[in-house]
């Protein structure tokens, strides 16, 4: 409908310009994508620890057939997780256009990076999977500033790191089966 060529868009001029936090100049948009994601992470915890569906998931992520036999309708709930996902990924993706140029393959270079911030953080958690992604930002913009020759690699090695010192994750919880 579009064609394949590159899209992008200008960040709405209510947010352009930048901020100062600490000695460094930041764009106000990502002060106000930092704000949105930690008000998303908020509701994603409020909703997996003080809802009935919550517990459900966490319930078919302990033990799907435990769940199922005291009633939980496990079909029902991963059409949830995965639609909540979808949404959030969608979300997440309509807010970084400003950032990035749209093409149908931009999603093959967030891959790794996702792949990297699951597994660093801990299947399953949600919390581990904040810091996860924090750390990994933290490491590349470093390796960019004092180790060039890493920058695109630095996530591998934090994983491999990761996987040699805690196998589960930074906090993942080793005693969780999964389905």
């Amino acid at each position: 409908m579009w064609g394949t060529g590159n899209r992008s868009q200008r960040q709405p001029d209510l947010l352009a310009g930048d901020v100062h936090l600490l000695g460094a100049v930041v764009s106000r948009y990502d002060v106000v994508l930092v704000g949105m994601e930690a008000v998303v992470a908020v509701l994603l915890r409020l909703l997996i620890h003080r809802t009935r569906t919550g517990r459900s998931v966490r319930a078919i992520a302990q033990d799907a057939t435990m769940a199922q036999a005291i009633g939980v309708d496990a079909r029902a709930v991963l059409v949830l997780v995965f639609a909540l996902g979808s949404l959030l990924a969608g979300f997440a993706g309509g807010l970084m256009v400003p950032n990035v140029s749209v093409s149908p393959s931009l999603g093959n270079a967030f891959v790794l990076q996702c792949f990297a911030v699951v597994i660093v953080g801990g299947l399953g958690s949600v919390a581990g999977s904040l810091v996860a992604a924090l750390l990994v930002g933290v490491a590349e913009t470093a390796a960019v500033a004092w180790v060039p020759a890493l920058t695109g690699f630095t996530f591998y090695v934090l994983v491999a790191v990761v996987l040699l010192v805690r196998p589960q994750g930074l906090l993942g919880d080793a005693r969780t089966r999964r389905a």
